[in-house]
């Protein structure tokens, strides 16, 4: 199995020695968080996340972000620096590809978090080295499961929080092979990307796993 050295990093913040911005009131800690990742550019380059043995990788963003993009260059760079690593990628999206072609269907959902759970329990049991999440888990009890689990479990939880330009995920919704997902649930996504509910006792554990990154072409705004 592989084994990773990699010592534990501290998620990095552009030109400040702190994990995160200073927070407000408990309500807006997570609004505030990624307010102020976007306002001052505090994102982390993909090249700066590092591998380690038992970790977990949950994905958060709005469909069409580039979080599954992301996710395939992690996967690549870390399996080019250790050809013997165990990495699994987990998602919801798998359901809905049938001999190589994606076909999305809303009133399948369900049926097919259900079926990307199980695969993550079976990657645990199998002690895979690294697993990805790749779901857009924008609320907190959309990866409660996987938390929960992963930290049963005893592995390193990091949340890749992806943000894209609000006109750059349109664009992806509308080529070949997006969700045509229209431009009021994409701002509905947008709110709760800004603004999650998450149980108090998580607020504090969540931001400091949390790493912020860009994967648009721009620069995100608000």
């Amino acid at each position: 199995m592989e084994n990773y050295e990699t010592p534990k990093r501290e998620v990095r913040w552009k030109n400040t020695g702190k994990n995160s911005p200073e927070p407000c009131n408990e309500r807006k800690k997570f609004q505030h968080t990624v307010r102020e990742v976007i306002s001052n550019n505090y994102f982390t380059k993909p090249e700066e996340i590092e591998p380690k043995q038992k970790q977990v990788f949950i994905c958060r963003g709005i469909s069409g972000s580039g979080k599954s993009t992301l996710i395939h260059n992690l996967k690549e760079r870390f399996r080019k620096e250790n050809p013997d690593a165990q990495i699994s990628i987990c998602s919801a999206d798998h359901y809905f590809i049938h001999d190589g072609e994606y076909k999305f269907d809303g009133s399948k959902l369900k049926e097919a978090h259900e079926q990307c759970k199980e695969k993550f329990s079976k990657d645990l049991n199998q002690e895979k080295g690294i697993i990805f999440v790749d779901n857009t888990n924008l609320e907190y009890w959309e990866m409660q499961y996987y938390v929960e689990e992963a930290e049963r479990r005893g592995y390193e939880i990091n949340i890749l929080e992806v943000h894209a330009e609000f006109n750059e995920i349109c664009s992806r919704q509308n080529n070949e092979g997006g969700k045509n997902i229209s431009k009021e649930k994409i701002q509905h996504m947008r709110e709760k990307l800004r603004n999650p509910q998450v149980p108090e006792n998580r607020r504090d554990f969540l931001k400091a796993q949390t790493i912020h990154v860009n994967g648009g072409v721009n620069t995100p705004s608000f």
